[in-house]
Parts: structure tokens; sequence; C-alpha cells
């Protein structure tokens, strides 16, 4: 039946949108889509000044000049006639800071040398109207020899122009990192929600988390919503620092059998190294930049004896698992090697090119076996509720039955809560003239019919079990000692009434006594003295019985 409503859902899907496609092809005259303008490029027409009387042409930006110290370097041009009005000019400057004027106007500055935290950032700078002709200087400055004289492409237009350019050839690199952080983070809320001992799980999801802020900080995009200093220039260092601390931690707990000690040790080493790299920076050591080989020499260490160990195990317990890992860990040694190539060679306009790349793959093999996982999980739990189910339910009456009863007994005695039951316990009357009068069919439609009067009558607070044969036993949690009579009343009256639709006598006896865990009674002791009740209960009415 559900196979049937899945196809008929899938049909329905399927003509939907077979009919917006056919829809969408008739009587095509125009197309009123909304056109988004881009952003217009500057990046011919610069000269790299050496001196007042003294500049070299630059074929095209991005380039990178050629200085050899400490000192600043301007590049200027004539503003076209596109500046007879008011623009505004996107720069992005790599650790560097920024000056920049209009003839001899200073226009706009950025200096990073009061916070000691320098980052590659956005620039906008408002150029005002009739500025066409007029010379705009950029002259940048920066503590570090690697990146001295890097000139990104430089655009201008109006502020939607510059932040459309922006999201069309970032917003990829942005939406893998949220995409990474929402996994991450779903494994985090998934173990917690389950209160499950998975650390593995969580490992896996807080190393997930911090690896993405890694990805939306390279993504360039972050400074659309932050403009910290501190936060642009430091979280892509921290975050590449202290993510193998907890990857460590999910690869020795999940991943490997004979070396997890040395995850162990890994993470601690990853840990104090992020803590180095923290420390290093604020005291004025090492700023962040200047820590990153050793972060990414660590990375690598760890990276080629995960290779080697996964290698290892698979030819010592032919595992698949252990075998998926290497294949995994391999596109990620593959694309790692790349990223460091294009880092080595100071091509810092492509970082995170490759991860991002690489994180995709990685994404979609992670996202096959997560859904393998999940049928073969979802099948397995089908099959343990099933088998739970026939386990602990009596198939005469739908009750559950005497294991049922006996664990959740266990779950009550195993509890460090104090506690207060009802116990009542119940016997179906001359169960035997029954079948042998009208048969055992009659007999167990007497079973059936005697467990939904108790059901009904104390089934909403508590749970009712079939010990067996024609016994039943209730345990109340939700009960109050004034309420027994009352309840006992309801259940004689509900029997009395199906009795007189009977070709059979129906009665059942019922015996009720008192478990509390701040007594020195146990749930068993309390359980015999509702039976032996329920026992006086059914004597006392063959002697009644007997007089008339």
């Amino acid at each position: 039946m559900n196979n049937k409503k899945h196809l008929i859902s899938g049909f329905i899907l399927l003509f939907f949108l077979s009919i917006l496609f056919v829809v969408s092809l008739l009587g095509i005259t125009n197309n009123y889509r909304i056109p988004i303008l881009d952003s217009r490029d500057l990046n011919e027409g610069w000269y790299h000044v050496i001196s007042d009387d003294n500049e070299i042409p630059l074929e095209t930006l991005p380039t990178r000049l050629d200085i050899y110290n400490d000192e600043t370097y301007t590049i200027r041009m004539s503003l076209p006639f596109n500046f007879n009005r008011s623009q505004k000019i996107l720069i992005r400057t790599s650790l560097a800071n920024l000056m920049v004027h209009l003839d001899d106007v200073l226009l706009y500055e950025a200096s990073f040398k009061a916070e000691n935290t320098y980052a590659s950032t956005w620039h906008v700078i408002e150029v005002p109207q009739a500025s066409e002709g007029k010379f705009l200087s950029l002259t940048f400055d920066t503590p570090y020899a690697s990146m001295r004289g890097i000139l990104n492409e430089i655009s201008f237009g109006d502020r939607g122009m510059l932040i459309a350019s922006m999201f069309r050839e970032f917003g990829m690199r942005l939406a893998i990192g949220l995409l990474t952080f929402f996994i991450g983070l779903s494994l985090l809320m998934i173990s917690i929600v389950l209160r499950k001992e998975n650390y593995h799980t969580i490992y896996l999801g807080v190393s997930a988390i911090i690896f993405s802020f890694w990805l939306i900080s390279e993504s360039r995009m972050l400074q659309l919503i932050i403009g910290n200093p501190n936060i642009l220039g430091g979280l892509s260092y921290i975050a590449i620092a202290l993510s193998p601390v907890t990857l460590a931690l999910y690869i020795g707990h999940s991943l490997i059998t004979d070396y997890k000690k040395f995850y162990d040790i890994a993470a601690i080493i990853f840990f104090i190294n992020t803590l180095s790299v923290i420390a290093l920076h604020y005291s004025g050591l090492a700023s962040f930049f200047e820590t990153v080989p050793v972060s990414i020499i660590l990375l690598i260490c760890g990276l080629i004896a995960t290779l080697l160990f996964f290698i290892l195990e698979y030819k010592k317990y032919q595992k698949k698992v252990t075998l998926r890992a290497l294949f995994v860990f391999s596109l990620v040694a593959v694309f790692a090697l790349l990223e460091v190539i294009i880092f080595s060679q100071s091509n810092f306009r492509q970082t995170a090119d490759f991860v991002v790349i690489g994180l995709g793959v990685i994404l979609t093999v992670v996202f096959i076996g997560y859904v393998q996982f999940s049928l073969r999980n979802y099948k397995g739990s089908l099959e343990r509720h099933v088998y739970e189910r026939l386990a602990y339910t009596d198939q005469l009456t739908g009750a559950m039955n005497r294991f049922a009863y006996f664990k959740d007994v266990h779950d009550f005695k195993s509890t460090t809560d104090a506690i207060k039951l009802q116990l009542v316990y119940f016997d179906l009357d001359k169960l035997k003239d029954i079948n042998d009068k009208f048969g055992h069919a009659v007999g167990d439609e007497a079973i059936r019919h005697a467990y939904q009067i108790i059901k009904k009558t104390f089934g909403t607070r508590g749970q009712c079990y079939r010990m067996g044969g024609d016994e039943f036993v209730c345990i109340i949690k939700d009960f109050k000692d004034s309420s027994i009579d009352a309840d006992l009343k309801l259940f004689n009256d509900q029997c009395l009434i199906f009795d007189q639709n009977t070709p059979y006598k129906f009665n059942v006896s019922v015996g009720v006594s008192i478990y509390d865990s701040n007594e020195n009674v146990s749930i068993e002791e309390a359980l015999i003295k509702s039976d032996h009740r329920m026992y006086e209960h059914k004597q006392s009415k063959q002697r009644a019985h007997s007089k008339l």
C-alpha cells in the first residue's frame, strides 16, 4: 500500500515538472528576467611609480611587482571618462595597508598597524564626480616579504554591482563553507539529541564546523557581515591549526584499530600548536601569517602517517571501512598537496580553490556513504522494532507479555529516583469451565475481552501485561490511594455489562498492593501480595456462591 502511495506521489511530481517544462517553452517572445548589471574592471592603464619622473607601465592586473625592501610601493592611472560621475572602486589588498589619493587629495586610508593583525580585505573607495583625467594613486605597504608587490584586480560601479560581482566570483566558496558548517552542526545536534556515547560523530561534527570557518574566511565574503580585523585576519589561521584536533580524535576513535594512542598524542600536539599560534601572535613574537608553515607541516605529517596506518590496517584486517577511509584521505592528500604548491608560489588568489574542489568530492562521497548507512540503519531499526515487538507482545491480546513486565520491573529497580507503584493483579474466573463447555476459541475470546476491560479501566494511567494464561498485571504510576476503590467499581461494572451479553459466566478476580521504594519491601514481594489478595477475592466469591 505504501509503495503504491509513493508511486502515485512520484507520478504526480513528474507530471507537474513535465507540464512546467512544456509551458515554459510555449509562446516565448521576450525574456523578463531581472538583469544584474556587472561591475566594470579597472585593470588596464596602470603605472608602477618608481619616482616622480619614472613610471613603468603595467600590462594588466592582477600582477606582482618586484619589491625587494620594506618601502611602500605605488601604482597610479589617469581615470577614464566613466568617472565623470561618482563611482565606487573595489580593491582587495593582501595583508597590506592602503592609501588612496586623487591627485594630491587623500580619499581613503586603511592601516592595520594599530591592531597588529593584518587581514586580506576588500576596500570600497568612493570617487567623486568630475574625476575623469585625474590621477588615482594607490600606495601599499606590508610587513611580510612574501606579500610585497601583490596587486589584485580592481573594479568599479555602484555598490550593488560590486557586491553582485563578489557573489558571482566567490559565492560558491561561501556556499560550500556554509554547507560544511550545517553538515557539522547536524552531526553534532544528532549526537546530542540521541544522547548516545557516539563520540566519533561529535568529533567529526566539531571538525567540520571548525573547518567550515576556514572555508568561510577564505571565501573572501566574510567581510560582508564582519568588520573586526582580528576575526578577518585570524580566523582562518586559528581554524586551520585547531580543526585537526578533533579530526585526529575522530580517526583514532572510529577508523583506526592499532594506532589509537598516536592520534591521542597528535590531538594534544595540534591543540598545543593552536595555543602557540594565538600566544605568539598576540605577544608580538610571530604573526598569524608567519605561523602558517608550522601548522601546514604538522598537517602534512599527520596526513602521511594516517595514509600509512590505513594501508597497514587494510592489509592486516581487510576492512571495507578502512579502504573507504584510505580513498577519502588520499583525495584529501592530493588536493592538500595542490593547495600547498599554490600557497608556496604566493598565488593567494587561488587559495582554497583546490580544497573547495576536493571538499566537494569528499562531501559527495560522505553523503553517499551517509545515505547508505542511514538506509541500513533504518532497515535495521525496523527489523529490531519488529523483533522487539514480537518478543514483548502477547499475540492473543496485543498486551505486553511477561518478558516486557520483567524488563520494565528491572528498569524500575535500576533507577535511583524514589518511586511509588500500584500493582493490580487480575485472574479470569473459571476459564477451564468456559473452555470445556464452549471450546478454546470462546475461552480465547473471553481472555481478549478481559484484557480490553482491564486496559480501558487502568491502561490510561499505567502499563498492563498478560503474565500468561488468564492472568494479567497492571503497573500504575499515576495514582492516588483514594482512587483505587473508584477504579475497581468501574472495572466490576464493565465486567457485569459484558457478562450480561455472554452465554457463560464472565467474572475477573482482582488483588491490589502498593510498592514504595522507600520501604523495605521489594517489587517482587509487592506483586506476590497482590496475587494473594486476588486469590482471596476469588475465594470470597466462591464462598458467597456456595451459600447460594
